[in-house]
């Protein structure tokens, strides 16, 4: 399946055209504790992607972030063009410390030893470019040798098409928002999509189901299924795309590709705890296992 085939999908088509009408009203509640990459916390009741995007913080607000964003981009992209394995290597590296992950840490490295980083990223990148007709088929463990939450940080800069950020964050938006639309819908339709959240280092509630709502489940993201991983970032770019091509989302961005970075930005928001996107959601108790995993690490602290 490619990208006209996939986009052509009645249940995909029907949720590109709810995520067109209820993204730019959908009332959140957005509440993030303070951290090192959100210093202040949040907590402020919002309408809209929009809104939610606005309030952007992971060591810096949006234009701090998007400014850096934007220099590791053109960073990453001369040294591939120059040829340099080790300039490269330097730049992923960088990539890495900023997105507080290093678990490609050791893969990279053998990348730069069998002097293929540059080539494996440029390989990867003509199968997550967002305005090609790839199939996902071709999207492989043989060809996808690893995807974590670092590795989509590095593939999403190197490209130039506006493929996402997929993390934890981002999987649990768009797997609630999808949700949100299936429970919504007046017909019964076979599910096309499934996508999936990583869990968070504190009580948040990442996976739906523990919403305690009647939501499904959907998968946790994992190193195991690499090309799945993958393949949910091209699918949900396309998505992205197609939304921001029929709608007014993040018009006044003049290039769709910051525009697909700028929705990607308020689902990250978003998908922190998905509490925010439920009316009163934060009288929800997480599960006790959430509880007891923040309990163990801040007696390990």
């Amino acid at each position: 399946m490619n990208r006209t085939e996939f986009l052509l999908l009645e249940d995909t088509n029907d949720f590109i055209r709810w995520l067109t009408l209820h993204l730019p009203t959908l009332p959140i509640h957005l509440k993030v504790l303070d951290s090192d990459f959100v210093p202040k916390g949040i907590d402020c009741h919002v309408e809209g992607i929009e809104a939610v995007q606005a309030l952007y913080q992971w060591k810096g607000d949006w234009q701090t972030v998007s400014f850096k964003l934007r220099r590791m981009r053109l960073r990453l992209r001369l040294a591939t063009l120059f040829g340099s394995e080790s300039a490269t290597h330097e730049v992923c590296k960088a990539i890495l410390t900023w997105g507080g992950v290093d678990g490609a840490e050791e893969f990279l490295e053998l990348k730069r030893k069998d002097n293929d980083l540059i080539g494996y990223l440029k390989r990867t990148a003509r199968l997550l470019a967002l305005d090609q007709e790839q199939r996902l088929r071709e999207l492989t463990k043989d060809q996808i040798l690893r995807f974590d939450a670092g590795m989509t940080k590095i593939h999403a800069i190197f490209d130039k098409t506006g493929s996402p950020i997929f993390d934890g964050r981002v999987g649990a938006a768009i797997s609630m928002l999808y949700l949100m639309y299936r429970k919504h819908r007046t017909s019964p339709l076979p599910p096309a999509l499934s996508f999936a959240w990583g869990p968070g280092r504190g009580h948040q509630i990442r996976n739906p189901r523990h919403l305690g709502l009647g939501y499904d489940g959907t998968p946790q993201l994992s190193t195991k299924s690499r090309h799945l991983w993958a393949k949910r970032q091209l699918q949900l770019g396309w998505i992205i795309r197609a939304v921001l091509e029929n709608s007014k989302l993040f018009v006044h961005i003049p290039r769709l590709t910051d525009r697909c970075h700028a929705f990607e930005a308020g689902l990250f928001m978003m998908g922190y705890d998905l509490r925010c996107m439920v009316p009163n959601g934060f009288s929800i108790e997480p599960p006790p296992k959430l509880k007891d995993r923040r309990r163990q690490r801040a007696i390990q602290k």
